[in-house]
């Protein structure tokens, strides 16, 4: 059984500083059951909803499209992130695909706003 931590990172694009850069390491991951899979980010607070189908069993659903994993317990950070192990998301037994997922993150501007961004095309967490 493996640890997986994703690290997402998000900064705003000079000069407007309207839009945002996301990146996440590792990129893709490669998870089997018993596997735990935990997400931080020193950017902001933020959240990860699965698009379709999950790979973790610990999650609860939020209704469509797919579950939503609240990834911070309290507004302090940085960084943010989901429960370290072994309280981490958990691969169950018999998980095999491919799972995208998005990740909206609130992020303060220079002028100290926070605003939310969201990327919906994340890169995947394979299960096999």
């Amino acid at each position: 059984m493996a640890a997986h931590t994703i690290t997402i990172t998000a900064t705003l694009v000079p000069p407007s500083n309207t839009e945002v850069n996301f990146t996440y390491s590792p990129s893709t991951i490669r998870v089997s059951p018993g596997d735990t899979v935990q997400w931080t980010s020193p950017s902001g607070p933020f959240v990860v909803m699965f698009t379709e189908r999950t790979p973790i069993a610990n999650v609860s659903s939020a209704g469509p499209p797919g579950p939503v994993i609240d990834a911070h317990s309290s507004v302090s950070g940085p960084p943010w992130s989901t429960p370290p192990p072994p309280l981490a998301f958990t691969v169950p037994p018999g998980t095999i695909g491919h799972f995208h997922y998005a990740v909206a993150l609130a992020l303060l501007s220079s002028a100290g706003q926070p605003s939310v961004h969201i990327d919906a095309g994340c890169p995947e967490i394979l299960a096999n």
